[in-house]
């Protein structure tokens, strides 16, 4: 399923859903067209960033599917960090994506507003992995930990 350019809300019903962006779906650095799905099941559904991403690689050549050994090295999502990050807003995971790369890694999401150029929003769904611990930090999101997750679980496709 894909919403085509601007500014889409996508509901996909029941079963397996593919949630599908293209180059041409993009807005700009000055305005990011925004996407928002209102069922995303995150036992069955994802999303394909395929054909959106430039140039976006994994380090360990696997075309982004990774393997289960618990091991959240930054180096397992390659380059992912710089097209990709993703925030909690209320009950929603939101990606802010820059579809050339333009993050420099874990920046908080004010940081990046300037540079994506694609936002999607999951309604209702938390799909973020929090870094835990103690103090002020504790309920950051691990971008690292998440983008794994979220490749290991078949919610996000790329490559």
């Amino acid at each position: 399923m894909s919403g085509g350019k601007g500014n889409d809300t996508l509901t996909g019903g029941d079963g397996k859903d593919v949630f599908v962006w293209t180059l041409t779906d993009r807005g700009t650095s000055d305005q990011a067209a925004v996407d928002t799905i209102t069922d995303f099941n995150k036992k069955d559904d994802s999303l394909n960033l395929r054909d959106l991403l430039r140039g976006e690689r994994d380090d360990d050549g696997d075309n982004g599917k990774h393997s289960n050994n618990g091991d959240h090295e930054k180096s397992d999502v390659g380059d992912l960090l710089n097209y990709v990050n993703v925030a909690k807003v209320g009950g929603n995971t939101v990606l802010h994506i820059s579809t050339e790369g333009k993050f420099s890694g874990n920046e908080s999401s004010s940081a990046i507003s300037n540079k994506e150029d694609q936002t999607i929003v999951l309604k209702d769904v938390d799909l973020t992995v929090e870094k835990g611990g103690h103090g002020e930090h504790a309920h950051d999101i691990d971008q690292t930990a998440t983008l794994l997750s979220m490749l290991k679980n078949g919610n996000l496709n790329v490559d």
